[in-house]
């Protein structure tokens, strides 16, 4: 469980900005639990999360690749998860 919600979601929505930092991996493992939970999810989105995530989808390899596609995965897998996405 996320102890301040909106904090956390806000500062890895950013660090998400610089995928050329070495700690992309260490986000996106942290993301990948912290997704699941709704308070979490909402604000991560509010924060332009999802374009950075997906953005980390197309540039990643590896675990670091998997690690994003796990969180995408558990975004949507919220009820709400699927229309957060345009084409």
């Amino acid at each position: 469980m996320v102890h301040a919600p909106a904090q956390e979601a806000r500062e890895l929505a950013e660090k998400l900005q610089y995928r050329q930092d070495k700690s992309i991996r260490l986000t996106l493992f942290s993301l990948q639990k912290y997704i699941r939970e709704e308070p979490f999810a909402n604000e991560f989105l509010k924060h332009n999360g999802l374009a950075s995530l997906v953005a980390a989808i197309d540039e990643t390899t590896g675990n670091t690749l998997a690690y994003a596609l796990s969180a995408m995965q558990n975004l949507m897998e919220l009820p709400y998860g699927w229309s957060t996405l345009d084409s």
